[in-house]
């Protein structure tokens, strides 16, 4: 454009020149207006060699590096920048699906967090933001006390149906399909891997941090036999003299307060899932058979394998919430003395800054606090109140580019609504789902008639035939 600009001005001068030329008796008779033509002339040219100057030196800073307060936003991420390969499961607000990064081929996890499907009460808001608590909390996990037994996020965004989640793709396998293959045969086996569960438990709870479902399904264990706890759909901070007063998780794992209707503390709930677990990972089976018996029954077992795992799980499943260990009272146990220091020894992971020790912790905790106190949890009615769910089916015929966002190679918006009533209308045959539990609790405080579904069972047992 700029060399446009000076050719043409460069012809008009030219061409005033061969008409002066031409007309030189005419200019004769008006002498009196040619200095004024002249300097018009000169101001022109002027004006014009000072904009080809500048287009000279513009064109030499844009080849130039850009300053840091002048760079160009990122690149806007989506889902069609990842082809994806399998779908690895579904969940009660979404499904997670093997995908290959475009850019680098690298192979990665992408949960999908349905936006109309997030549980209530499960909403945070920080400086006017709001998102699902569990990117929060993921994020915040990550960017502050990252931890090698805790899932850790590599990216997230979003588009008018989802909000994704991008995690690390590992060689592993979850403790669910441990326990049902018989991986573990001896008790040492169960204590070692129990133990690395609870040190990332310890992790969170140190944070003020609570995960909320913990069971087998969501604790991956890795070739080298270290875990990693994924899916934090329904953690949550801890804030002093505040009690949660909704139910999310898994009804087999929940402790019976919880089930009862009660306002709850945090970590004792995760403790009793805890328990639930060990017990798990040693007989092969959950030890209630129905959410009623989790509410009215103590626990029963079948033999007694060691002293110190029947005192252990007697502890964690205490019926009565103050009396169960915290998370150090479980970790100091005496059944897990025997361990060598080599077990119980976190290993260092070059992605992970492992000099966030405890210490380290502790320095930073109360600086931390002030800021999660800071965070709002919020209701998803508010959510439907600023039309950041209400209007995506609305608009999806008003904002075609931002629905060009979601990949064709992924699901079109009809498979989309498909997608999202398979989810809704999905129900596993052996335990109730936060989102159907929470119904019956608004109804009334009553679970007696409507816990008649059994919570999960297997018939192998680990170590006990």
């Amino acid at each position: 454009m700029s060399k446009v600009s000076n050719s043409n001005s460069t012809y008009l001068l030219s061409s005033s020149n061969q008409q002066l030329n031409s007309d030189w008796q005419s200019i004769q008779t008006i002498q009196h207006t040619i200095p004024l033509i002249y300097n018009k002339i000169s101001i022109f040219q002027k004006d014009n060699s000072n904009m080809l100057k500048n287009t000279l030196i513009n064109n030499c800073i844009s080849n130039s590096p850009p300053k840091s307060k002048m760079a160009m936003p990122e690149k806007k991420v989506t889902i069609s920048d990842y082809q994806v390969l399998d779908t690895l499961g579904k969940g009660s607000c979404g499904f997670v699906k093997l995908a290959r990064r475009k850019s680098d081929g690298k192979n990665v996890i992408i949960k999908y967090v349905v936006k109309s499907l997030v549980l209530d009460g499960c909403w945070t808001r920080e400086d006017n933001v709001k998102i699902p608590t569990e990117i929060h909390i993921l994020k915040y996990i990550t960017e502050n006390f990252p931890h090698p037994y805790v899932l850790r996020l590599l990216n997230t965004w979003e588009d008018n149906y989802y909000y994704y989640l991008e995690f690390d793709s590992q060689n592993c396998i979850d403790l669910f399909e441990c326990i049902d293959n018989r991986r573990f045969t001896t008790e040492a086996q169960v204590k070692k891997i129990f133990y690395r569960i609870v040190q990332g438990v310890q992790h969170l709870h140190h944070i003020n941090i609570v995960h909320r479902d913990i069971k087998d399904e969501n604790i991956l264990i890795r070739d080298d036999d270290t875990v990693e706890i994924i899916d934090f759909g329904s953690s949550a901070y801890v804030k002093e003299g505040k009690k949660f007063d909704k139910f999310c998780g898994t009804g087999g794992y929940a402790a019976p307060e919880v089930l009862s209707g009660q306002k709850y503390d945090g970590p004792p709930q995760d403790i009793w899932s805890l328990g639930i677990l060990l017990y798990t990972m040693i007989y092969g089976s959950n030890p209630f058979r129905t959410l009623d018996q989790i509410i009215t029954s103590e626990v029963q077992f079948p033999v007694i394998v060691s002293s110190g795992s029947h005192d252990l799980m007697c502890r964690m499943l205490n019926r009565d919430f103050q009396k169960r260990p915290n998370i150090d009272e479980v970790i100091n146990h005496s059944w897990f003395n025997d361990l060598t220091e080599e077990d119980k020894q976190i290993p260092k992971n070059t992605n992970i800054p492992i000099e966030n020790s405890n210490e380290e912790i502790e320095n930073n905790k109360e600086n931390e606090i002030k800021k999660i106190e800071k965070i709002e949890i919020i209701k998803k009615e508010e959510m439907d109140k600023d039309n950041s769910i209400s209007k995506v089916h609305s608009e999806e015929e008003e904002d075609i580019t931002e629905m060009d966002n979601i990949s064709v190679e992924i699901l079109t918006p009809m498979e989309n609504e498909k997608e999202i009533e398979s989810i809704k209308l999905e129900e596993d045959d052996n335990e109730l789902t936060s989102t159907t539990l929470n119904e019956e609790l608004i109804k009334k405080l009553d679970l007696h008639s409507v816990v008649s579904e059994e919570c999960d069972v297997r018939s192998d047992s680990t170590l006990v035939d």
